[in-house]
């Protein structure tokens, strides 16, 4: 039988959609077809010639076919759908198919072989997807469950192993459980790989298959704290309900914490899986690069604490947030602790969120992302990896971190102290609100700018419309892409240091890169590569890691009207009961007084986001107290001064802060006064932040005095 559906129309399925009758044969949907019930694909085969999307139960018995075939052809398993059974799924399209829901072969309790004929384009396994896999004994379809794809897969999701039928593995049994033609990416998670009696399951992928292995426990704990000896062999060790400590060298090692609060020691990545279980389980790492980026994801898992601060010297750890999603347990924070000497490299899209914790006195910032939430430790050095462009071709000119320049490189809503490209050359940048400026780093080709993205190259791959492995102008972005020259070195994009990639001389961008990794003051190069000008040359790029100093986020706050008060020299109209009193100064003639110790440089208030002004004219303030200080006083009034004169008129703000931030570029950092770079950080916390109702026609912050 056909059921053909008029143009442009869709079948609707919340009920049951059974095709066949008592005897065999083909039963035909022409049109679109969206089910929120069940297709059971049982006596007749089924072919779709059009689109299925599915959010129920796809069940195809043994010996049966459903077919999505057609101009229109495409597939997506949404994430409440289950596909079951152990017939056939032919899908002939060419624009791939996504997986984001369950696939169980055979049915719950029973094994089978399903199979998904793919072979014109891509299955897509997502995140949500989930891949049941029922264990009863060593035959494929027969007594334990086969998924067989014909074509090629990207892999994510979840795997759950479980036994049926009463079946306990031994050692050796080995069970073919996936198939594909071949393969990129890497599941999420594996459960029920400790299947218990002495055996755990060691998963191993190829290009081509999915197969566990049986292994005989080498070590098995108590509700003692245990700590068994690493060997060369592999170890299979499973912890016990003590608080465990467990070493991960080579050998294929597969360790399983189970209770307890275990600490895990990562010495090499030759381990196969690490499994911290129930508790709180720490994973300490004792290597100089932790790249997690470059790991499976399923051999990770279970951890609520990344320790870097116990290897030798400077440890860099790299992840982003679907790494973090894959290691914790949903509804638990990752701890990062570490130090002074360790890097930490996040991945695009955390926010810095305004809690802040004390843990065994260590103070840690959190971020969020997509309910995924960190607390790192305060000391751990953050870098952000942009894009920069060799334009004259003489060299990568780099800034360092204390040399003046601030930019919002960890999307706080407050420029950041950071390292930079110098004056003659520049980054890739991209304008993606359309307001003319390069605002934070989503806009800099780095991993702040697109969400999965791990690097400054990663997200220009993102615009390779064609991926021949070149931007250039045959991708539709290429246009809009901005090179960048910050002549001034403010951190500002100025209207005339942004240029467009044809504007600069520059017709195509290599994405081929080489490893470098070589340091340049406090920015480390990442990679190296080229890009071509009009005339044939071609010049330098790299992905440069610059250093940068996490600020607090700082929400828009609103209109601040100054006024002159008996109580300070410079006063805002907002409720300043926290502040407390403080004496005028006369910031013309710095007094002197023998111990500077004295005078401590006050801290700003915790229990505001108001911007305060008065606070930074007490920091003006103490910072003049010293003769030492005396000769920034000009520079360190400058602000202060503009902001304080009488009379309704306008003043550029910013300009002014600005003009400090060049001061500091220009000269030694060593050489300024402790609390400088507070003073431009509240700085920038007020001026940016004035209503637009009181900007002038010409873009000034027009500033109500009484």
């Amino acid at each position: 039988a056909t059921l053909t559906l008029g143009t442009g129309k869709t079948l609707t399925n919340t009920g049951t959609i059974t095709p066949g009758g008592t005897a065999s044969g083909v039963d035909t949907i022409n049109g679109t077809v969206i089910s929120s019930g069940a297709i059971v694909v049982s006596v007749d085969d089924l072919t779709i010639n059009g689109t299925l999307t599915s959010s129920g139960t796809v069940t195809i018995a043994s010996g049966t076919l459903l077919s999505v075939s057609g101009t229109s052809n495409d597939v997506t398993f949404q994430g409440s759908n289950t596909l079951q059974g152990s017939g056939t799924l032919t899908v002939a399209n060419t624009g791939g198919s996504d997986q984001n829901g369950t696939i169980q072969p055979g049915n719950a309790l029973s094994a089978g072989l399903l199979t998904i004929n793919h072979s014109g384009s891509t299955l897509t396994f997502g995140s949500t997807s989930v891949l049941n896999l029922d264990l009863g004994g060593t035959v494929a379809g027969t007594s334990h469950d086969k998924l067989a794809i014909s074509g090629n897969v990207v892999l994510d999701g979840t795997v759950n192993i479980g036994l049926i039928g009463g079946f306990v593995p031994v050692a050796g049994n080995s069970f073919g459980v996936m198939s594909y033609t071949g393969s990129s990416g890497a599941m999420d998670r594996i459960n029920g790989l400790n299947v218990g009696n002495g055996i755990v399951l060691e998963p191993t992928f190829t290009s081509t298959n999915l197969t566990l292995t049986a292994r005989t426990v080498t070590y098995q704990g108590d509700a003692t704290a245990n700590a068994p000896v690493d060997s060369a062999a592999q170890d299979v060790v499973l912890g016990g309900d003590g608080n465990d400590t467990l070493t991960a060298a080579n050998g294929n090692d597969l360790l399983f914490g189970e209770g307890g609060d275990d600490l895990f020691l990562l010495n090499d990545l030759g381990f196969k899986i690490i499994d911290g279980g129930s508790g709180m389980d720490t994973l300490r790492v004792n290597l100089t690069n932790l790249d997690l980026t470059s790991l499976p994801a399923y051999r990770l898992a279970s951890f609520e604490i990344i320790d870097l601060q116990s290897g030798n010297g400077a440890n860099v750890l790299t992840f982003t947030q679907s790494h973090v999603r894959q290691i914790v347990n949903p509804g638990v924070d990752l701890r990062i602790m570490g130090d002074l000497q360790d890097t930490l490299h996040i991945g695009a899209g955390w926010a810095k969120t305004t809690s802040v914790a004390t843990i065994d006195g260590q103070t840690y910032d959190g971020y969020l992302l997509n309910g995924v939430s960190l607390l790192v430790n305060n000391t751990i050095n953050t870098f952000l990896d942009p894009v920069v462009l060799d334009l004259n071709g003489d060299g990568l000119s780099l800034v360092d971190q204390d040399k003046g320049v601030r930019f919002d490189m960890g999307l706080s809503g407050v420029p950041q102290a950071t390292g930079w490209v110098g004056p003659d050359d520049a980054l890739l940048a991209l304008d993606r609100n359309h307001d003319g400026m390069i605002s934070d780093a989503t806009e800099l080709f780095s991993e702040q700018m697109f969400e999965g993205v791990h690097s400054g190259m990663a997200a220009l791959w993102q615009l390779d419309d064609n991926n021949d492995h070149v931007l250039d102008a045959l991708d539709s972005s290429f246009a809009d892409i901005l090179v960048w020259q910050d002549r001034n070195q403010n951190g500002i994009s100025d209207p005339n240091e942004l240029g467009t990639l044809r504007r600069n001389g520059i017709v195509a961008i290599s994405l081929n890169t080489t490893r470098n990794e070589t340091w340049q003051g406090d920015n480390q190069i990442l990679t190296e590569g080229h890009f071509t000008l009009d005339d044939g040359q071609s010049r330098p790029l790299a992905e440069v890691e610059f250093r940068y100093r996490p600020a607090e986020p700082t929400p828009r706050s609103p209109a601040v009207h100054l006024e002159k008060t008996e109580r300070s020299q410079y006063h805002e109209g907002v409720d300043d009961s926290h502040v407390a009193d403080a004496p005028p100064a006369n910031l013309e003639t710095p007094v002197v007084h023998d111990d500077p110790s004295e005078h401590p440089i006050p801290s700003p208030p915790r229990d505001t986001h108001e911007p305060d002004l008065e606070h930074v004219s007490r920091i003006i303030e103490h910072l003049v107290l010293t003769p030492e200080n005396a000769i920034f006083d000009a520079r360190l009034t400058t602000l202060l001064d503009a902001a304080a004169q009488t009379g309704p008129h306008e003043i550029d703000v910013l300009a002014r802060i600005n003009h400090l931030q060049e001061l500091d570029g220009q000269g030694q950092s060593n050489i300024w006064p402790t609390g400088f770079s507070d003073l431009l950080d509240h700085s920038y916390a007020f001026a940016p932040q004035y209503d637009d109702t009181l900007v002038s026609s010409d873009g000034l912050v027009r500033l109500e005095m009484g």
